[in-house]
């Protein structure tokens, strides 16, 4: 089960704006909900039409607010269409809930363009289920700073990953991430991924992995040209469950 704490928005640093309108926008709604970060936090810029971009879903960690990658979005805006999901206070779903949620989502939208999964910390876990569930429709799985090592505690269902697994994995952890052994995490997926990269944020904590020392632009442009690219050339083969 996930909650929003409103509160949980504004204790990161200084109070921002697009989390203070989150935590608005949280406040009056009752169920989970898509946005465009850039248009609602006013991060937008000149870009193309969202409509002939490849998709970018964003999956929130524990406080629900799919921004804590937000210094990345108008970046990102130029070569994705970036929607973030946001779980509400009073929200009541369970991961099973928000995996079928999710999953339907990029069965709507997803047909016929790329999609990418990007799971922030407990996103990371619904990330991965819904990759299992519909490996069909992805494009690729983003990972960052994955809470997923803490899947007993948390009860939620974190399938071994082999080396048949279908969907493209790039993982991103700071080395100083105290929270979860995110870095740990990375390692794992490296070696049990065959289609993984991973990038180490040198010296960030949970949150910070996606600050202004990582350029997750560039990162991604790296991980389609000489990993998904590549893999497109390979055989297929059906995903070990």
């Amino acid at each position: 089960m996930w909650l929003l704490q409103a509160g949980a928005l504004l204790a990161y640093g200084s109070p921002t704006p697009a989390r203070a309108r989150t935590a608005r926008m949280a406040a009056t709604a009752d169920a989970p909900f898509w946005f465009d970060p850039c248009l609602e936090f006013g991060l937008d810029e000149p870009r193309p039409d969202a409509g002939t971009l490849p998709l970018l879903l964003v999956l929130p960690g524990a406080d629900g607010s799919g921004i804590t990658a937000w210094m990345q979005f108008p970046s990102l805006a130029q070569e994705y269409a970036v929607r973030a999901l946001c779980v509400p206070a009073g929200d009541r779903s369970s991961h099973a809930d928000l995996v079928a949620l999710v999953s339907q989502e990029v069965r709507s939208v997803g047909e016929g363009r790329e999609l990418f999964l990007l799971g922030e910390s407990m996103g990371s876990g619904v990330a991965i289920d819904v990759a299992l569930d519909v490996p069909q429709e992805l494009s690729g799985l983003l990972l960052v700073s994955p809470a997923t090592g803490w899947h007993r505690k948390l009860g939620y269902r974190i399938l071994t990953w082999r080396d048949s697994v279908l969907v493209p994995v790039l993982c991103v952890a700071g080395t100083a991430d105290l929270r979860v052994p995110a870095a740990d995490e990375a390692r794992r997926f490296e070696r049990e991924v065959s289609r993984c990269r991973c990038v180490y944020v040198e010296g960030a904590g949970h949150a910070g992995a996606t600050d202004d020392r990582l350029d997750l632009r560039a990162e991604l442009a790296a991980w389609r040209r000489e990993v998904i690219e590549v893999s497109r050339k390979e055989p297929t083969t059906a995903a070990t469950v």
